[in-house]
């Protein structure tokens, strides 16, 4: 095979590798690509939900703390302001006027020391306040504590707090963001307010409720007063901030696609605390108060709605961990693709190797090759076609050896017919004569017997391939009477042939080299009995079946297998008749003529064959 058909053969090969790879690759990416949105959109649920459960247990543990401090702080108000002696002290300083004031200082000084000595115990006895301070109508000052007794602007006026009849109001108050709460104090005859008292507290009292994280889902939180004041966060610099300054229309994001109605607040929607809490448990997505980052929010609100805790995480840190697994997901689909592309390149090549050698095979065997075949390997379809083609290269080869030695068998028939018609005339006429002259003598022996030459000699002249076997008999019967004239009584024939049969066709010239086979190997020795050649024709099916014996000397098993096996050798000279007879059956019917020799020694010999109905 040149090298241009092997690169052809490449080429054809490689062509089918590269659209069996581009099949695979398409499939996979399609397959990569669903099964990337399906854990994707699957982690982003449960990210979301995780977020959603740590910003809800952030928040309920921030709640919890901070009610904790307030309860406290809201006891110690309402102990305050229900106490009598504080009442009863407060109408006595709101009793007197200014300038009743200025002569009885004393006896004012007397009321405040005894509210003073009321409430000093349960001021200080909490933790983390700093002082009290209890103011009369006329906004006297009675001061509580031990320190601070600085001057300190609220954030909430008198008026503010009468107005809120006896509601907390939380605040920042100072530079130093002390934390306070303020109530009305009221008359329990008029249900009036006589005064107000205002509890100050470090920043951290309830700063420190509010749990500090850090990690992936940090929580951000804030302590919000009703009028939309931070008044406690996490975060620093929003400590004294209102709300609705921090979260300004700018600041608003636009309502996404894929969050429900309540989840984004719109923009031109001035954001409040009531409409925080309106959404409330909810939750949605907003701008963090201090770092401006979109994030995850949830808001809880005290009992008497005197502070709303907000708490936050940032959508960032689970799109963060979202994207990390994208990010590793994709990594290794693209790892496998690439090694299963590695690897399926290897078995696919593997694959059209058997293919290669097929096509190169076949190549070949088209260019005269007959005897080659194709290494037959595993026991998939391309071995079953492998097989299927080593089995058409036999079959043509053994068609080609037959057709061959067809043409050389007429080749030799025809140098024998050559040889055989040296002047044919001649020998016609000098039989024609030998004839009459038995007839002129009176002999009719030898005029039969010159006939019967002629007519043996006339078909052995006229070669006819395919004839009638009631004219193959002829010819036998003629060989026969020749054959009479030289044993005598000593050779008979018998017959069984139907005669239905004769009509049908058969090559010519094949009874009669076995009869004289038979004559000749197993009758001419007999001294002790008479020759019998039996000739049978029959028909099975269809098949006829043909079968030529004699009872003469016989062979034994060693000879019928080495006369066999001259008929196979091409190259042996001996058992003419015989090898003839049997080469020619077998270019013509193959395995199927079933072409046999039985004999014994003493007892004679049958030679057998069949051919298909003609």
């Amino acid at each position: 095979m040149t090298a241009t058909e092997k690169r052809q053969i490449r080429h054809t090969t490689g062509s089918l590798h590269r659209s069996i790879q581009r099949i695979y690759t398409v499939l996979f990416l399609i397959a990569g690509f669903a099964l990337l949105a399906f854990f994707t959109f699957r982690y982003y649920r449960e990210y979301r939900q995780q977020t959603d459960a740590h910003l809800q247990d952030t928040s309920d543990l921030s709640y919890t703390n901070v009610m904790n401090r307030s309860n406290s702080l809201t006891q110690l108000s309402i102990a305050i302001i229900a106490d009598n002696v504080v009442k009863e002290n407060l109408n006595a300083i709101n009793a007197d006027t200014t300038e009743n004031k200025l002569h009885r200082q004393s006896e004012i000084q007397t009321y405040e020391a005894n509210i003073s000595r009321q409430i000093q115990a349960d001021v200080l006895n909490v933790d983390g306040i700093i002082s009290a301070r209890i103011y009369s109508l006329q906004d006297d000052e009675i001061f509580i504590g031990t320190t601070n007794r600085e001057y300190l602007d609220y954030p909430m006026t008198s008026d503010e707090i009468y107005r809120a009849n006896g509601a907390a109001l939380w605040g920042i108050a100072g530079d130093t963001h002390y934390l306070c709460m303020a109530r009305a104090i009221l008359s329990t005859d008029t249900i009036k307010p006589i005064g107000y008292m205002v509890i100050i507290c470090k920043y951290a009292f309830m700063a420190d409720a509010l749990p500090s994280e850090v990690g992936d889902y940090a929580a951000r939180s804030y302590l919000i007063e009703k009028n939309g004041t931070v008044i406690a966060s996490t975060e620093e610099g929003t400590v004294g901030k209102n709300v609705n300054q921090l979260l300004s229309d700018d600041e608003v994001p636009e309502k996404q696609s894929s969050e429900s109605e309540s989840d984004v607040i719109q923009k031109n929607d001035q954001l409040s605390l009531v409409k925080l809490a309106a959404i409330g448990e909810k939750g949605g997505i907003i701008r963090d108060l201090s770092s401006g980052e979109e994030s995850y929010y949830r808001v809880r609100s005290g009992g008497n709605e005197d502070w709303t805790l907000l708490t936050t995480v940032s959508t960032s840190q689970p799109r963060h961990t979202i994207f990390l697994a994208f990010l590793t997901f994709t990594c290794v689909v693209l790892a496998a693709f690439i090694g299963s592309n590695i690897v399926t390149g290897i078995a696919i090549n593997r694959i059209m190797r058997p293919t290669e050698r097929l096509l190169e095979g076949m190549n070949e065997f088209g260019q005269g090759k007959l005897d080659t075949r194709v290494e037959v390997t595993g026991n998939d379809e391309i071995a079953a076609i492998t097989r299927a083609y080593n089995g058409m290269a036999d079959s043509v080869q053994e068609l080609h050896k037959k057709v061959y030695d067809l043409e050389l068998a007429n080749k030799e028939a025809e140098i024998e017919f050559l040889k055989m018609q040296i002047n044919p005339h001649f020998l016609y006429n000098s039989l024609d004569v030998i004839s009459w002259m038995g007839f002129s003598v009176g002999s009719n022996e030898i005029t039969d017997m010159a006939v019967s030459l002629a007519d043996i000699l006339r078909a052995s002249i006229k070669q006819q391939a395919i004839i009638k076997i009631e004219d193959e008999l002829k010819v036998v019967e003629s060989y026969l009477r020749v054959q009479h004239y030289r044993f005598g009584d000593r050779m008979t024939a018998e017959f069984d042939i139907p005669e239905d049969v004769k009509q049908y066709e058969m090559p010519g010239f094949l009874l009669q080299p076995l009869i004289e086979n038979s004559i000749i190997h197993g009758l001419e020795a007999l001294v002790d009995r008479q020759g019998i050649v039996k000739i049978s024709i029959h028909q099975e099916g269809e098949w006829l079946q043909f079968a030529v014996s004699d009872n003469g000397v016989g062979m034994s098993s060693e000879r019928v297998d080495e006369l066999l096996e001259q008929c196979r050798d091409m190259t042996q000279k001996n058992a003419i008749g015989v090898r003839n007879v049997y080469r020619r059956l077998y270019i013509l019917y193959g395995k199927e003529c079933r072409f046999t020799i039985e004999s014994e020694p003493d007892k004679g010999t049958r030679i057998s064959f069949r051919i298909r109905i003609r």
